[in-house]
């Protein structure tokens, strides 16, 4: 069961995908086992996913660095795609020198390998992991940079955006209307209204909200993916449950997002936990689930 939500576990037999995570995860952030666990290798994930039932996984990019190796991975395997991003804690934690350096790199890998791209991203804002004033506007520059750039490749946009939590507030700024838990989705819809980019073409990943957003970016035609923690985390099964079933897809964010730990051990056979998660929050079929947002990711990242 869901920690403390009372989710049934995950049917057998259940055919689904993950539209978003990190495999292999290039390490930098963590070590793979500084929670005394270890990360299965890539290959490993990717039979597991198999034999659990899935279809296909989408692997994302962060950095330059994860950029390549996801590469040589993506070119073993016919069932796994790429989406190429540079995401914004990419661009608070690298400093301007290092990173202009890294961003050409990154563009060289997109004009050279366009037929093996599938979407961009995860690209985005993160007022967690940019607090200062400073640091959330060199994100929406590069972001609106990134924009300018993939606009016109007429692919999906796979967004990363962490709004300003209650902990997060820039203290040198604490009136600004960037320390609003709403900020940072307001900023990026308004840079891809900027650049006419529909919303039809641009995935919420780890969709967390707020809530009173869902209305207004369901109404619009955005997307969402739901990811495995709602299985067992209220916050990400909550903000969930209000959105349209033809508007969302599930994720695993690995090896983040696991079901029922926040370590960072999640792959993407775990993918069938917002499947269950889903299903739970609307009283309907799994299987009624798995079918509808496998038929929705293959249709918005125009997958065969």
């Amino acid at each position: 069961m869901g920690k403390a939500l009372n989710i049934p576990e995950p049917e057998p037999d259940l055919s689904f995908c993950d539209v978003h995570g990190h495999v292999p995860w290039i390490e930098g952030t963590f070590k793979s086992d500084a929670w005394g666990k270890t990360l299965a290798s890539a290959d490993k994930q990717h039979a597991d996913f198999k034999k659990a039932g899935g279809v296909f996984f989408i692997t994302c990019s962060i950095d330059l660095n994860s950029a390549v190796e996801i590469l040589k991975f993506v070119e073993k395997h016919r069932d796994v795609c790429y989406s190429c991003g540079m995401a914004p804690q990419t661009v608070t934690y690298t400093k301007t020198k290092a990173y202009e350096s890294e961003f050409k790199q990154w563009l060289d890998i997109i004009e050279k390998n366009g037929e093996k791209i599938i979407a961009f991203g995860e690209i985005g804002l993160d007022f967690h992991h940019a607090k200062a004033l400073g640091q959330r506007k060199r994100q929406i520059d590069e972001l609106d940079r990134i924009l300018s750039i993939v606009k016109g490749k007429k692919k999906p946009i796979v967004l990363h955006v962490r709004n300003a939590g209650p902990s997060d507030k820039d203290m040198g700024n604490p009136d600004h209307a960037f320390n609003q838990p709403d900020a940072a989705a307001r900023e990026v819809v308004a840079l891809l209204d900027k650049h006419g980019i529909s919303p039809a073409r641009v995935l919420f990943h780890c969709y967390s909200g707020p809530s009173s957003l869902n209305e207004e970016l369901a109404k619009r035609g955005f997307f969402f993916s739901i990811p495995s923690s709602a299985f067992g985390f209220e916050k990400w099964f909550k903000v969930s449950t209000s959105l349209p079933l033809e508007r969302i897809m599930t994720e695993t964010d690995s090896p983040f997002q696991h079901p029922r730990s926040m370590e960072p051990i999640n792959a993407p056979e775990n993918a069938r936990y917002a499947i269950a998660a889903i299903a739970h929050a609307r009283g309907i079929d799994q299987k009624v689930v798995a079918t509808t947002t496998l038929k929705n990711a293959k249709a918005f990242f125009k997958i065969p």
